[in-house]
């Protein structure tokens, strides 16, 4: 996530944006008995600290593992962004089930501002918050998605933050979904959806078990293959938009920016597949509709001797014009159009490590898919390990900022070099 610096004029009048200076990323610790830190990096191509960390935290407490955060505070329109003051960053904690709110400061010191601890969170019956969104207003709470109760049954769910109080709102009387994921909120229709990503038990060892051979299995025992939908205002379990077979552990969504839209895109890490997300003008319910299928690939040398190409990121440009995928492990971030999301085309493909590599043992069978060149890339001669993961995508929409770790059990099952 960017935090906005000095207003750059570009000679181009395509950008309606400033151009970051830096970047606020969450990183988790590999060991579970150390700190996680939050880092602030210089990324202002002018500075002569570019691409040094400016200003670093380390939380002051242990297993954390941090998936996604939120700013407090959101643009309600795309004019808003200019002008927007966010200074305090929530951090979910999915391991530990702990909330932190950290204060940013002058773009330059961070520091933790407020921690509700898990007890809380037990209180209210929910587990392993997993991602963020919040309102626009200054006031407004922020909401947060849920994977299990508290006796680590799978439960989807949401919880409401009052971050000026720090209490934790939920009503006690609502439906939940049966698995929990990713949020995204639509803050002017006053409703959010929620992915069905899986068991945080199971999350990848059920993929892996060689007895679970079928997507019903994996689907019934671990994984989900629905999307729901909340009205927020009321924090209540709207609709349940059931998907089809191949929607395999849901772990991401995103709405378009133009406050008045509707659409939204969700993929399925495990189907490999890609779903536009509408509301039925008549009913005023939402649907889903497959618009991407990747293959999987057939290999020689890994875990298993088909390897899905695993989406786990989805970022939409601030114009609504362009969906970027990032695929872990078949290394590549691939660009569509969605000027119309009823008809998504394909604009390019890079291709960023990945684990069907040689130079790891893991040799390419076949794959029914075109251009498809898994490639080897070195920056500052150091080799990009593993694959494009998470994804920032600048306000203007030219440069995309990219990851190669998601989860951390993940991380080092399938890549085990990234713990050195």
């Amino acid at each position: 996530m960017l935090v906005p610096g000095e207003v750059i004029v570009y000679d181009s009048d395509e950008s309606r944006f400033e151009r970051e200076k830096i970047m606020l990323i969450i990183c988790t610790n590999v060991s579970d008995t150390k700190n996680s830190k939050i880092i602030l990096i210089d990324v202002d191509y002018q500075s002569k600290n570019y691409g040094t960390v400016i200003s670093e935290l380390s939380l002051p407490t242990e297993n954390d593992e941090l998936m996604n955060a939120g700013w407090m505070r959101s643009a309600a329109k795309l004019n808003d962004i200019s002008v927007l003051n966010r200074t305090q960053l929530i951090v979910p904690c999915f391991n530990s089930s702990r909330i932190y709110t950290i204060a940013v400061e002058n773009q330059s010191t961070l520091r933790v501002s407020n921690c509700i601890e898990s007890e809380q969170l037990l209180d209210k019956n929910v587990k392993n918050p997993f991602s963020v969104c919040s309102y626009p207003s200054r006031i407004g709470p922020s909401v947060i998605s849920t994977l299990c109760d508290r006796r680590n049954r799978v439960k989807g769910d949401i919880i409401s933050l009052n971050v000026e109080k720090g209490k934790l709102l939920r009503s006690d009387e609502h439906c939940h979904a049966v698995f929990g994921g990713f949020l995204a909120m639509q803050a002017k229709q006053k409703i959010a959806i929620t992915t069905e990503f899986g068991d945080p038990l199971q999350l990848l060892t059920a993929f892996l078990n060689q007895e679970n051979e079928t997507e019903k299995c994996l689907q019934e025992n671990a994984y989900g293959h629905c999307l729901n939908v909340w009205d927020i205002e009321k924090t209540r379990f709207r609709q349940t938009i059931r998907l089809d077979e191949d929607a395999i552990g849901l772990n991401c969504v995103r709405f378009l920016h133009h406050p008045e839209c509707n659409h939204a895109f969700a993929c399925s890490v495990f189907g490999g597949s890609i779903y536009h997300i509408h509301k039925k003008s008549t009913t005023e319910e939402y649907l889903a509709d497959k618009v991407i299928q990747y293959p999987k690939a057939f290999v020689e040398g890994w875990i298993k001797p088909e390897m899905p190409p695993m989406p786990l990121d989805l970022i939409i440009s601030m114009d609504d014009r362009f969906l970027f995928v990032s695929c872990f492990l078949h290394g590549f971030i691939e660009q569509f159009n969605i000027s119309d999301p009823f008809r998504v085309t394909s604009c390019t493909k890079i291709f960023l490590g990945g684990a069907i590599q040689r130079s790891i043992g893991i040799k390419l069978q076949r794959i029914n898919a075109v251009n498809f060149t898994p490639k080897r890339r070195f920056l500052r001669n150091q080799e990009f390990d593993a694959g494009p993961a998470r994804m920032q995508l600048s306000l203007d929409g030219r440069r995309l900022y990219v990851t190669n770790s998601y989860y951390t059990p993940w991380d080092l099952m399938l890549f085990p070099n990234l713990k050195e």
